[in-house]
């Protein structure tokens, strides 16, 4: 019966959470949270029994390896379409190594990339239908030196010395901690390692906690001694994390102009494109610095036969983030105010960016047969026809077989 008291040692709780945590992130399908768990629980083990590192290493890798084997066949196409992101991600790299893109560029330069790597026609079928809207690396690491170069190389040698340094400290005083310090540790290890395959630091609520468990290691680790300063220290600790994750978010900033967006998005839903239209026109000058706002508010002027100022919106988008649904609007509001040479040039891009896509080939396969390029018609047609097919849909469906009947009188 001794086994069933309850237990007052701090690791164990750790570890019992922990334990708990990964149960849980297992069931929600989060690979790259249950791999930083996973470490996590390791390294809390290899601090209780310090006496056996070897053995816990060992066993610790063979656990961790059979774990990256079954999440990676698990959900194989989703890891296949990783590693196309950081195949197209790498060229990004080679060309901008030194200065590095711009910070936050990513989600405006990635697909730029993807369109490049298709139109040279060298991938294989199955990546042209792993192909997706792309605006992270999945892999926050990554991302960080593509955006940054030199920089980000630099902050994440920085950071990776802070990391061996803190858990060396750690290892040499022990497991005398208390509560408090291992959740916080199991956080911190958990994001620095999810990160790894995800965009975890994008989420505020993973900020937050990164930011809070950082602060606490941090404070156990190396300024527990300065107890005099452990209200100064912790009260500019969250008054950081809340400056940042504020100027960061635009909800935030913006809380009244973004419940009229999701006001308007109910009106257009209802019927009421007009007073939808008006509303989001009202918050422009607040939201206009969001791609969110402007890849929603671009088409529905579209849809509202405002090409014009459609194009205007769009193309303000275009600044912040690429995709191949906003050339596609991009290309028909081109098409729409006559300007037929970036048309077709808008369709292409978006056809390369994401190849699977049926809308953006039927939106060109009209354009040529409106203009009356049957030639250039029939060879689109035809590649739709030929297209692999990503998802049945009735959509799909009903491109192909009236694609399928058209070509009949174009050949």
């Amino acid at each position: 019966m001794k086994y069933l008291k309850p237990t007052t040692n701090p690791l164990f709780q750790a570890l019992i959470v922990s334990v708990l945590c990964l149960m849980a992130a297992i069931f929600a399908g989060s690979r790259a949270f249950s791999i930083g768990l996973l470490v996590s629980i390791w390294f809390l083990l290899s601090l209780k029994y310090s006496d056996q590192k070897k053995l816990v290493f060992l066993i610790g890798l063979f656990l961790l390896s059979v774990f990256l084997i079954i999440a990676y066949n698990l959900k194989n196409d989703s890891s296949l379409g990783r590693i196309l992101i950081y195949k197209i991600s790498f060229n990004i790299l080679k060309d901008h190594y030194i200065t590095g893109i711009g910070y936050g560029k990513f989600k405006m330069l990635y697909m730029h990339y993807q369109a490049q790597y298709f139109a040279s026609a060298h991938y294989t079928t199955k990546e042209l239908l792993l192909a997706d809207n792309i605006i992270y690396a999945y892999n926050d690491y990554f991302q960080l030196i593509i955006e940054l170069g030199i920089i980000g190389i630099t902050l994440l040698i920085s950071y990776i010395y802070f990391i061996i340094i803190t858990f060396k400290k750690i290892y040499r005083e022990g497991s005398s901690r208390n509560l408090l310090f291992l959740f916080s540790l199991m956080i911190y290890i958990s994001v620095t390692v999810a990160a790894i395959f995800n965009f975890e630091y994008s989420r505020p609520v993973v900020q937050a906690l990164f930011m809070l468990s950082i602060s606490v290691v941090t404070w156990f680790v190396y300024l527990q001694q300065y107890k005099k300063v452990i209200i100064f220290y912790f009260a500019g600790c969250f008054a950081l994390m809340v400056t940042f994750i504020s100027f960061s978010y635009n909800e935030i900033l913006h809380y009244k102009a973004y419940q009229e967006f999701t006001e308007a998005k109910e009106l257009s839903s209802a019927g009421f494109k007009t007073e939808a239209l008006n509303k989001c026109s009202e918050i422009y000058p607040q939201l206009k610095n969001d791609y969110q706002y402007l890849l929603y508010y671009g088409p529905a002027l579209l849809r509202g036969d405002d090409p014009e100022k459609a194009l205007s919106v769009l193309i303000t988008a275009d600044k912040l983030v690429s995709c191949n649904s906003l050339y596609t609007d991009i290309g028909e509001c081109y098409y729409l105010t006559r300007n037929f040479k970036k048309a077709e040039i808008s369709y292409i891009l978006a056809i390369n960016m994401v190849p699977n896509r049926f809308e953006s080939r039927y939106k060109l396969y009209n354009f040529y047969k409106n203009t009356r390029q049957n030639q250039k018609a029939l060879q689109v047609g035809q590649a739709i026809l030929k297209l692999p097919v990503k998802i049945n849909s009735p959509y799909a469906a009903f491109i192909r077989n009236n694609v399928s009947r058209d070509l009949k009188t174009l050949q």
